[in-house]
């Protein structure tokens, strides 16, 4: 019996662990000062061309501090990844960044959408002030 109620325990505690480490990154980047908020719309349909990202890049300042905001044209989930620049921008949680480094950087959608998934990427383009 002890030793039931020890790993009962034991597993609450560590649900209790689990669940208080998930992290909100929506919390920490509401409180961020940001340069501009910049909205993406994923965009799905029947055919592979109506897979798309609008806008399909974006250019921004180095230094420049910027918001992202994933949105979907027709209730299908879309993210964005951009590895070099360490984005993962989902429909969940907007993603705040600094451009710290001048170039293009290409990127792609995240999460499974439909035929047309692996047709639809993305580009950031970092300028110098």
């Amino acid at each position: 019996m002890k030793m039931k109620l020890f790993w009962l325990m034991l597993m609450l505690i560590l649900a209790i662990l689990i669940s208080g480490c998930s992290g909100d990154k929506t919390k920490e980047n509401e409180n961020v000062d940001v340069d501009r908020e910049i909205t993406i719309i994923g965009h799905t349909g029947t055919e592979v061309d109506d897979f798309f990202f609008e806008p399909s890049k974006i250019t921004v300042k180095k230094g420049e501090t910027v918001k992202l905001i994933m949105e979907s044209a027709n209730n299908v989930g879309h993210g964005i990844q951009v590895p070099a620049l360490k984005i993962n921008l989902s429909e969940r949680e907007p993603e705040v960044f600094t451009a710290d480094k001048t170039g293009e950087y290409e990127g792609r959608c995240s999460v499974l959408c439909g035929a047309g998934h692996s047709v639809m990427s993305f580009k950031v383009i970092v300028e110098e002030e």
